[in-house]
């Protein structure tokens, strides 16, 4: 809620200047920005439970971890290591799974945020009562109505401002869930030590 008054107060100042909808820019590269922010943190987050459940060494932790490119080979790497150290903790292996899970079906929405492109499009659903449909600015898949698009690809989005702002915000969620199973992970492994 913080971020859509935030949302609507840059909005707001930024279309003082006079122009229409359809040419301020800013109303949806303002929430790409919050995304990507909120992304970022999200990540942190991912290499701490990494961090957990490895060796709670930060710096061997961060040299490993760092060798692992790819978004959806760090998250493999996580679970593998998840269902090795909670094998005796089904409750929390069945979250851990659910929550990268989760992270995975995210980073789709991140990438087609960061990745895609502005464009101006006729918007069906905020049409007048006569049916007369508004110009917006929207992100859509970068190669979309491309021959190659034709061909080969089956991406088809397109997101306002207010989606991607439902993005960043529901980064924000799962980092915050994420936060909660790495405390949980710490106080377990702290009752697994011998007095």
């Amino acid at each position: 809620m913080v971020a859509r008054n935030v949302l609507y107060q840059v909005g707001k100042h930024l279309q003082m200047n006079g122009e229409p909808e359809e040419k301020n820019y800013h109303r949806v590269y303002f929430p790409i920005g919050y995304a990507e922010v909120k992304w970022e943190h999200l990540e942190t987050r991912l290499f701490e439970l990494y961090s957990a459940l490895a060796s709670n060494d930060r710096f061997a932790d961060t040299q490993a971890y760092s060798t692992l490119l790819a978004f959806k080979t760090r998250a493999e790497v996580i679970k593998r290591l998840a269902a090795y150290r909670l094998k005796d903790k089904p409750n929390r292996l069945e979250r851990r799974k659910t929550l990268i899970e989760r992270v995975l079906r995210l980073s789709k929405r991140r990438n087609e945020a960061l990745h895609g492109q502005l464009a101006k499009v006729m918007d069906n659903a905020r049409a007048d009562a006569e049916g007369n449909r508004k110009k917006g600015l929207r992100i859509h898949n970068s190669i979309r109505e491309s021959t190659y698009d034709t061909f080969a690809s089956t991406k088809r989005y397109s997101h306002s401002a207010d989606a991607i702002l439902g993005f960043g915000n529901s980064f924000e969620a799962c980092r915050h869930d994420l936060s909660n199973l790495i405390d949980e992970l710490k106080i377990v492994d702290q009752s697994d030590l011998p007095l």
